[in-house]
C-alpha cells in the first residue's frame, strides 16, 4: 500500500506542488458529483471515528490517569473505564475535534505535524521502548539478542527522537 501511494503520490506532488490544496476535494470545481464524493468522505470519516476515537480514548486515559491519581495505574485501571470517565475522555476528544474542525479552515498543518510525530513515534520510539523496557525487567540476557543487536535498538531510539523533533520542527 505505501508503495503505491508513493508511486503515484510523488510525481503528482512534484507535478504540483503548493498548487494543490490539502483537502483534495477542494481542488475540482462544485458540481452534484463532487458534492456527492465530498458526503460519501464525510460519511467514511464519520463510520471510522467511531473506532479511531476508541483507541485514541484509552490512550488519552492512560497518559491523564496517572496525573489524576497521582500513581501508576493498575492492569485493570488501565483497561477499565468507569462510565464517568468514558463520558468526560469521549466528550473531550468530540469537543477538541470539533473546534479543530470549526478553527482551521485548512487542516494540512495540524495533520501534517501530528502525522509525522505519530509516524516517527510508532515506527522508531515506541518499539525500543517497549525492548528496553522487557529488557530491563527480564534482563539483558533473557531476551536472546545480542548486545550489538540491543545497541541497535538504542540507535533505533535516539533516530526516532531526532526524526520527531526535526520533523516537528521542520512543519
Amino acid at each position: 500500500t505505501v508503495a503505491l501511494m508513493v508511486a503515484t503520490g510523488l510525481p503528482i506532488y512534484f507535478a504540483l506542488g503548493d498548487k494543490a490544496a490539502s483537502d483534495v476535494t477542494t481542488n475540482f470545481p462544485d458540481g452534484p458529483w463532487m458534492r456527492v464524493v465530498r458526503g460519501a468522505l464525510a460519511v467514511a470519516v464519520a463510520m471510522t471515528w467511531v473506532y479511531l476515537q476508541q483507541v485514541a480514548r484509552n490512550y488519552l486515559h492512560s497518559l491523564v490517569m496517572p496525573f489524576v491519581y497521582r500513581r501508576a495505574l493498575t492492569p485493570s485501571e488501565s483497561y477499565n473505564m468507569s462510565r464517568t470517565e468514558m463520558f468526560v475522555f469521549t466528550t473531550l476528544q468530540f469537543v477538541g475535534t470539533w473546534s479543530l474542525g470549526l478553527a482551521f479552515r485548512d487542516l494540512g498543518l495540524p495533520m501534517a505535524l501530528t502525522g509525522v510525530f505519530a509516524q516517527s513515534l510508532a515506527a522508531f520510539v515506541i518499539p525500543p521502548c517497549l525492548f528496553l523496557t522487557e529488557r530491563r525487567r527480564r534482563g539483558s540476557g533473557a531476551l536472546g539478542y545480542s548486545s550489538l543487536a540491543q545497541a541497535y535498538f538504542c540507535v533505533v531510539l535516539l533516530f526516532g527522537i531526532a526524526s520527531c523533533t526535526l520533523g516537528v520542527q521542520s512543519t
